[in-house]
């Protein structure tokens, strides 16, 4: 009776002088090649070789023999199974048979085995090899132990293969069967470079680019999950287009396909064209039998086994099947009889089995003889085994999408998981619980979903982890992406359904994001959880602020499948019209005329819209704005004007900040706003705010815009001064008014929540702290507000991986871009702006750098700000025809809006310094008079002193000068310190080169007292030098014997100059400032401070 394994199919004899090379395994066959040529110079030789399931040990064992045959050595090769464990001499027998070249008996005796394999050697070079031998009956393996003790020095090469993590059924350890010097082999996962090689071979050409990579990052390198992946893929290529899936974003992470059960969604079981022998990739290793040989490709035709949807004979696709159908490999295989209750293949009791004890997986059968056979080798088994019956000059490429490799699937894998992990209760489970949670399996969670003590689970996680299922650290996860995969697949819809809803409620009762929560939520499917509908609208909103409308859509539609109040129901439609609209506009200007005509109540839907409407901010939000708005206003009659007014408020605030034609719309609708006041006293209030906003946008009256935003703020809702568009206006007008802009910051220090769902609490307020102490020329203060808080934008801004703690190293100070947000925009530009005065160029260039913010910008009212900040920090470097175009640029866009721009942006004195330092003095003088004329139809004291500067900049003689002096009259009343400090320096430059230092001096010592205070450095060093300037000439010549930096600080200092002052002036220390006043005391005789003026006075000569 024979004792060999039923699995042994394939003699690797057959395969031919013309034998494929094998895929990423060039260095272990050099290394055995290396152990061969050893053996048959006469030397007894051990190999253990170890890797986890699927990573090709019995392929590698298959060619290392057909190579030992080729160099003249006898081959045996056995492979151990768990159903033969216990039967005593299964591997001896295999060998012996083999070795016989026939039928042996079943387990020969000992000195029998000794005899036999004694003659081999003593005839030719000898090769023993046991596939598998963690699983090999306890006798043989003393029997080999025997055997090697017996015959040193001989030319014997012993090769035992093992899986990663497998306890060895019987009580032994591989390692002392072996001579002590044996050698060990561990099989790495194949590389991406020797997996592109693979699916060239196999798939037609051209590969798409990408989805080699999406292959490894699925398999992990793992050759029989490779193989496994590959014939979905060339099913999917056969099939063309039609078999593209849909992909659904699960909890897998926010992009990865969560694979279905359906036949459709799920290909990859081989179909007609496949074959079920075994070959060398089926998981044994192939033993060298000179009978019993198969054709090339591993079965013998009887073997081919049709999948239950199998397309059709020949059609040569391989069928696509759900986990219920027959999987390949065997005729007639039915897992659910694959162990009898009557028959322990695992040779223990489960029941016995004390906590904590790993259990003995066999994981190494993981996938069905098939699923190695030469129709589908993986890259270690050779390629051209890949090649069979299906050319890929016959598949479409254009059905490999690389973006669907990770929703891709074979159920059966995961199906005859579960039926191997059935030996240790609670694996299986613990495993369908780690691929249903994702990124949110943590220990208690999965012990949770799937039923099992903690510290049960902790054991099981150990036996798991070691056998390279799961990887080795927290939360848990796959090692091989693509097996979880073809476990969920296995998993019946209604079953997988409901984890899913068991684990959406435990993470909502966590506080997990809303966008995790709803992940589940939306792959429980028809599962009732009305508690789930308001999470599901919160990650839509999230999913949009991240740029995923399709996410977003998804989470809508399954907030719609439940049971919801009229109210939240059509909100949710109405976030789902917006969802498709971003995606499509035609779509979603059909989806919205259907809505709108399936609600019942059209004052309900204007309230809906409204709450809609508050929430967006963004630019690409205006335009459906403008299509929401206006047809919910058509449809409501005159008892609903109040909520036509609110209406229409709202898509003015949303339409006013974007590009000139959006911004024309909406300044139609500001008119009729205006003209059309409200009977609600809220709404009223609102009104207040939005006239504020006109005089200002139309740069009419300061007076009256401070008047209506007095208003505007001191009733109950403030709210409308907050939106993005709202608030960079007022900050820019209100700035002149200390009582009203501390207002706007009270109202936003007490609003329970933001308006803005993508802004946390307390985000505008720093924001407005941040644009107060910049207007008042607190620059440090600014700098902190204004960094902290784009560092938050930023990061809210950024993909999960990259926010703050999880950034990569060299990221900068900088992350994320901003663009999408208008008040992200302000603070970044606004920022710039205060570096550029600190005298940080290099930091400013870095952050315009870092958000994309230094080529074109959009045409939207936000990156106004971002121009003239732009601007400002190219002449400062320099550049002055780039701070030209920036200037010139932002005012054809406030122009082309017909905004105001003396209460917005001064755009016109920044381009008269432009052009003054290119020498267009002409055009200079045109710019700094129409800004003048601007100014003075507003009325505000900073916007006249900031025009004048200009003014007087452009002209050397008295009306010029007088310009700079009403400059600095105008801006004395001001919090506009810095601007002051300006007016001041340029007056007392202006002064000192019409021969007038005495008059000049003053006002450069209060521009350095104010710029020193404000820390702007570059204000600082310019009044610095003309107060330098202005030394009297008789010091030069002293002849006291001073130095000229002492001449410079004792002058200083007799104008009435603090140290400090002269410190910052001259970019000295405090303490080098006292050095050379002591100097310059001892030098002049004198005894302090007091005396300096005298001292360096010269004597007035007598007369005649």
């Amino acid at each position: 009776m024979s004792a060999s394994s039923p699995a042994r199919q394939v003699d690797p004899r057959t395969r031919g002088a013309h034998r494929p090379p094998l895929v990423g395994r060039a260095g272990e066959l050099r290394a055995f090649r290396a152990l061969l040529r050893a053996a048959s110079a006469g030397r007894t030789v051990g190999v253990l070789v170890d890797g986890e399931f699927g990573s090709g040990k019995s392929a590698l064992l298959a060619e290392v023999a057909a190579q030992a045959r080729d160099l003249g050595f006898t081959a045996a090769s056995a492979v151990a199974t768990r159903l033969e464990s216990e039967l005593r001499g299964a591997v001896v027998g295999q060998l012996a048979e083999d070795l016989l070249d026939g039928p042996g008996d079943v387990a020969p005796s000992l000195e029998a085995f000794l005899q036999l394999v004694r003659a081999s050697v003593e005839r030719a070079p000898l090769l023993l090899v046991v596939d598998d031998a963690h699983v090999a009956d306890a006798w043989s393996l003393r029997c080999l132990a025997y055997l090697l003790r017996r015959l040193r020095d001989r030319p014997l090469l012993v090769v035992l293969s093992s899986a990663t993590g497998q306890p060895p059924a019987a009580d032994l350890l591989l390692s002392e069967l072996l001579p002590e010097d044996h050698h060990l082999l561990r099989l790495p996962r194949l590389t991406p470079d020797a997996v592109a090689d693979l699916l060239a071979g196999v798939l037609p050409a051209p590969l798409p680019e990408g989805l080699a990579a999406a292959a490894h990052e699925a398999t992990a390198g793992n050759p029989r999950l490779l193989e496994s992946l590959v014939a979905v893929l060339r099913a999917r290529a056969a099939l063309g287009p039609k078999a593209r899936i849909t992909r659904t974003p699960g909890p897998a992470g926010f992009g990865a396909q969560a694979p279905g059960r359906s036949g459709a969604d799920t290909p990859g079981r081989p179909g007609p064209g496949d074959t079920a022998g075994g070959g060398p990739g089926s998981g044994p290793a192939a033993r060298g039998r000179s009978s019993g040989a198969v054709p090339q490709g591993g079965a013998t035709p009887g073997d081919a086994v049709r999948s239950s949807v199998d397309p059709g004979p020949g059609t040569g696709v391989p069928a696509v099947v759900g986990p219920g159908a027959t999987p390949p490999g065997r005729a007639g295989f039915d897992p659910a009889s694959f162990a009898p209750a009557e028959f322990d293949p695992t040779g223990f009791d489960p029941t016995g089995l004390a906590p904590g004890t790993p259990a003995a997986f066999d994981v190494a059968a993981l996938v069905p003889s098939g699923f190695g056979s030469a129709s589908l080798v993986p890259a270690a088994f050779g390629v051209s085994a890949l090649a069979t019956d299906l050319d890929p000059a016959d598949l479409d490429p254009a059905a490999l999408d690389p973006a669907e490799v990770a929703g891709l699937a074979a159920p059966e894998l995961g199906e005859l998981l579960r039926l191997r992990l059935r030996v240790r209760p609670g694996a299986a489970e613990v495993v369908r619980a780690t691929a249903v949670l994702g990124e949110d399996a943590t220990v208690d969670r999965v012990a949770e979903l799937a039923g099992v003590e903690h510290r049960e689970v902790l054991a099981l996680v150990d036996a798991l982890v070691r056998l390279r299922l799961l990887r080795d650290g927290t939360p848990l996860a796959f090692n091989h992406p693509y097996l979880r995969a073809c476990v969920l697949a296995d998993l019946p819809v209604a079953t997988r359904a409901a984890d899913h809803a068991r684990a959406a409620s435990a993470l909502a009762e966590a506080g997990e994001p809303a966008r995790r929560v709803a992940a589940h939520l939306r792959q429980a499917h028809d599962v009732p959880l009305p508690w789930g509908v308001p999470v599901l609208r919160e990650a839509a909103r999230s999913a949009l602020r991240a740029g995923d409308p399709a996410e977003a859509r998804a989470c809508l539609e399954r907030a719609l499948r439940e049971r919801a109040a009229p109210a939240e129901r059509l909100g949710a439609r109405l976030e789902l019209v917006h969802a498709v609209f971003l995606a499509d506009p035609a779509e979603g200007a059909s989806l919205l005329r259907e809505s709108l005509v399936l609600a019942d109540d059209t004052g309900l839907a204007a309230d809906q819209a409204a709450q809609l409407l508050l929430r967006l901010c963004r630019p690409v939000d205006a335009r459906f704005a403008l299509a929401l708005g206006p047809q919910l206003v058509a449809r409501l009659g005159p008892a609903d004007h109040d909520r036509s007014w609110r209406l229409r408020a709202l898509c003015f605030l949303a339409g006013a900040g974007n590009n000139p034609g959006l911004a024309l719309r909406a300044g139609v609708l500001l008119r009729e706003l205006e003209a059309e006041p409200p009977t609600s006293p809220e709404l009223r209030q609102t009104r207040s705010a939005l006239l504020a906003l006109g005089h200002a946008l139309r740069g009419d009256s300061a007076a009256r815009a401070a008047g209506h935003a007095e208003l505007a703020l001191t009733g109950p809702d403030t709210g409308v001064l907050t939106r993005p568009f709202a608030f960079a206006v007022a900050t820019c007008f209100l700035a002149d008014s200390p009582r009203l802009s501390e207002g706007l910051r009270h109202a936003l220090g007490s609003r329970a929540e933001p308006r803005d769902h993508h802004l946390d609490r307390g985000a505008a307020l720093a924001l407005a702290q941040g644009l107060h102490h910049l207007a008042t020329g607190d620059l440090v203060r600014a700098n902190t507000f204004l960094k902290w808080q784009l560092r938050l934008f930023a990061e809210q801004s950024a993909p999960p991986r990259d926010r703050l703690g999880d950034r990569p190293a060299d990221a900068g100070e900088w992350a994320g871009p901003v663009e999408d947000c208008p008040m992200a925009v302000l603070c970044a530009a606004r920022l710039t702006e205060a570096l550029v005065d600190l005298g940080r160029f290099d930091e400013a260039r870095e952050l315009l750098a870092k958000h994309g913010l230094t080529d074109r910008l959009p045409e939207v009212f936000g990156h106004n700000t971002t121009l003239w900040a732009r601007g400002r920090l190219k002449l400062a470097g320099g550049d002055a025809e780039g701070a030209l175009t920036d200037a010139r640029e932002c005012g054809r866009r406030l122009a082309a809006a017909q905004l105001g721009s003396a209460p917005l942006l001064p755009w016109r004195p920044l381009a008269v310094r432009a052009l003054l330092a290119l020498g267009r003095r002409d055009q200079a003088v045109r710019l700094a008079g129409e800004e003048l004329a601007v100014a003075r139809r507003w009325g505000a004291p900073r916007a006249l002193g900031v025009a004048l500067l200009a003014v007087g900049l452009t002209s050397e003689d008295d009306a010029g000068t007088r310009a700079l002096a009403q400059a600095v009259q105008h801006l004395e009343g001001t919090t506009a310190r810095l601007a002051l400090a300006e007016a001041l320096c340029e007056l007392g430059a202006r002064l000192r080169r019409r021969g007038r230092p005495e008059r000049a001096i003053p006002h450069l010592r209060r521009a350095v007292e104010l710029s020193a205070a404000c820390e702007a450095k570059p204000l600082i060093a310019r009044a610095g030098e003309e107060l330098r300037a202005c030394e009297p000439t008789t010091v030069q010549g002293t002849e006291h014997g001073l130095t000229r930096q002492e001449v410079r600080v004792a002058g200083m200092a007799a104008q009435g100059l603090t140290n400090r002052q002269i410190a910052e002036a001259l970019f000295l220390t405090r303490r080098t400032v006292e050095l050379h006043l002591s100097g310059a005391y001892r030098k002049l005789g004198i005894a302090g401070r007091a005396d300096l003026p005298a001292a360096l006075t010269p004597p007035v000569p007598p007369a005649g």
